[in-house]
């Protein structure tokens, strides 16, 4: 039986031999086409963002920033990897900010450091709850952070980053309400702290045993800490390391 012309049936398997490959070679060049293409694209993309990556670097360090590399490893784009920045050169706070925003485009940086360098002074450092404020919204996945001899006043600035484990707070002028403020960090579980600064009055508040008992129970009540450095100006009682229990108790050393 002769089956009925349809004229909405379309099947190349009817087709001549001839015209089935001429349709194929179309397909196979369409295809390759469409795979060139796309590759080109992504080796553009990939150059640009190699390209903006060293121009954030070039501008980072040019106002007195420094790169930390992840060892040998590359970015994704071939770039060096970077793990950590450092602000420790940079004289002006409002340098500072701007070293924070092309820092703050560069991939993979977990570690910030604010210390100045050569110096062991109260708040010799220009980063304040300001400039740290501005950081916390360019840096998202910060896990170290040294702020040894800056201008922090108050733990509670340092409280958004969620994925600090590393914390260095040498020579801050942090007030009484600041130093109970560190219970707010329940994410470290490593922490720096002590006022060794040599010019410190014997009169000082960062002198007295009522500081001291104010740290003691901050420190108690940091959900995750297991370990704390404190510097040789805090000298815990029998009875406040007792308080402290298994927390690891270590001497630090100003850098």
């Amino acid at each position: 039986m002769v089956q009925a012309y349809n004229p909405t049936r379309f099947s190349i398997p009817t087709w001549p031999a001839w015209a089935q490959m001429v349709v194929a070679c179309f397909a196979g060049a369409l295809a390759g086409g469409y795979i060139s293409a796309k590759v080109a694209v992504s080796r553009s993309d990939e150059s640009i963002r190699q390209q903006m990556e060293m121009r954030a670097i070039d501008r980072f360090v040019s106002l007195g920033g420094e790169v930390l590399r992840d060892g040998d490893k590359l970015s994704p784009v071939g770039m060096p990897a970077l793990r950590g920045l450092g602000f420790y050169t940079i004289r002006s706070a409002s340098d500072v900010r701007q070293a924070i925003l092309y820092g703050g485009t560069l991939p993979g940086i977990t570690q910030l450091h604010f210390a100045p360098f050569g110096v062991n002074r109260v708040g010799a450092g220009v980063t304040d709850g300001d400039v740290l404020r501005f950081a916390n919204r360019n840096f998202k996945n910060v896990e170290y952070l040294d702020l040894s001899n800056c201008r922090i006043q108050d733990a509670s600035v340092i409280q958004p980053m969620v994925d600090l484990k590393r914390l260095r707070l040498g020579n801050n002028p942090l007030t009484k309400n600041g130093v109970e403020s560190l219970n707010l960090l329940d994410s470290v579980v490593e922490l720096w702290i002590g006022w060794p600064d040599r010019t410190i009055s014997p009169d000082s508040m960062y002198r007295s045993a009522e500081l001291r008992k104010t740290l003691v129970k901050a420190l108690t009540e940091m959900d995750k800490l297991q370990k704390v450095h404190l510097y040789d100006d805090i000298q815990l009682t029998q009875s406040e390391k007792a308080q402290l229990g298994e927390l690891e108790l270590v001497k630090a050393y100003m850098n």
